[in-house]
């Protein structure tokens, strides 16, 4: 079998079946302390002061002048809280928490690596085999944490955080969990495959949306935002940006008949006026890009062309998602 065919069979499998995906991009953080959660609400942008143990959170670090530091997804645990963020970002998310930590806060942080592993199930059937981890998975909502054990935990992931049940746990069970999803028929998957799902769900990344580069309400990361809330690290700029509704550029989507480069420049009446981010094929749907480009030419089936390419590639505006996924039932739909 072909490289190309498995590829595709793990496709086909996360709309008809379920994939399991070691996302060892994934890093978690470990905060303790009785000020954790508030020390969280003071330098983010979600409200995380009242969560209750066993529940979840999605919230953005943001700079003083509302840019991104990282997406962060939030599991509140008994005595502890567990911070997702990507393992390229992890240890500046640890620098800046410690960095706006006050002396008489009792938080203490540590990395988990390698000893919490994120695993990632999608497609219809993914939620029968999580049930039998857990048979409350079955009718768990989207800010819960299901205890497996002591050390392992299901997570249902909702955009902007991910997609699809993850599994925290350490290494030994991960590895046994994943085994025997295998035995129950799912199949194994792989980062370009999860690359591939993420594009289709119109989801950013860290490195590629979620940088320095934009803020939250550029990215699309609107459900991390509390507006309610009080002040945090870079909230009057985000509010005046919300209340303006001035922003100048917003995270969309793109098809094209070829690939489009990250990096692309991106034309409209030969003006620049936005940047590829992300590229995926698609094997339903073709190639798929994410990019920021201007609000004025993110009118979906704008076309737009790109600066420097040799083949002079067109793109077509498109809302975001791509494919609406319904990951826990046997539904799915394409814009």
């Amino acid at each position: 079998m072909s490289q190309q065919t498995q590829s595709d069979n793990m496709y086909n499998l996360s709309n008809t079946g379920c994939v399991v995906i070691n996302c060892d991009f994934i890093s978690t953080i470990q905060a303790s302390g009785k000020d954790r959660l508030d020390l969280l609400h003071r330098l983010s942008t979600n409200n995380t002061i009242n969560l209750s143990p066993f529940e979840t959170q999605s919230t953005t670090l943001t700079n003083a002048i509302g840019r991104i530091i990282d997406l962060l997804y939030i599991v509140n645990l008994d005595d502890i809280t567990l911070i997702a963020s990507n393992k390229t970002t992890s240890e500046s998310v640890v620098q800046w928490i410690k960095r706006h930590t006050f002396f008489q806060d009792e938080v203490s942080l540590q990395t988990s690596e390698p000893t919490l592993c994120h695993t990632c199930f999608v497609g219809p059937t993914a939620h029968t085999i999580v049930s039998k981890l857990n048979p409350k998975a079955s009718n768990m909502s989207h800010n819960q944490a299901l205890p497996i054990s002591e050390t392992a935990w299901i997570v249902k992931m909702k955009p902007p955080s991910g997609i699809g049940y993850h599994i925290i746990a350490d290494t030994k069970t991960s590895q046994e969990i994943t085994i025997t999803a295998i035995n129950q028929g799912a199949v194994s998957g792989n980062k370009t495959l999860y690359e591939t799902l993420r594009v289709e769900a119109g989801l950013p990344s860290a490195g590629s949306e979620i940088t320095s580069d934009y803020n939250p309400l550029e990215a699309g990361l609107r459900e991390s935002i509390c507006f309610q809330k009080g002040c945090y690290t870079g909230q009057e700029i985000i509010a005046r940006l919300d209340s303006q509704g001035k922003l100048a550029k917003t995270l969309t989507g793109l098809r094209s008949e070829s690939q489009l480069p990250v990096g692309t420049i991106l034309q409209f009446n030969d003006k620049n006026c936005g940047t590829v981010t992300s590229s995926s094929l698609s094997p339903e749907l073709g190639w798929l890009s994410l990019a920021f480009i201007k609000p004025s030419v993110s009118k979906p089936t704008t076309k737009l062309t790109t600066r420097g390419m040799t083949n002079n590639v067109s793109a077509i505006v498109t809302n975001l998602p791509f494919k609406h996924t319904l990951i826990y039932s046997n539904q799915t739909s394409c814009v």
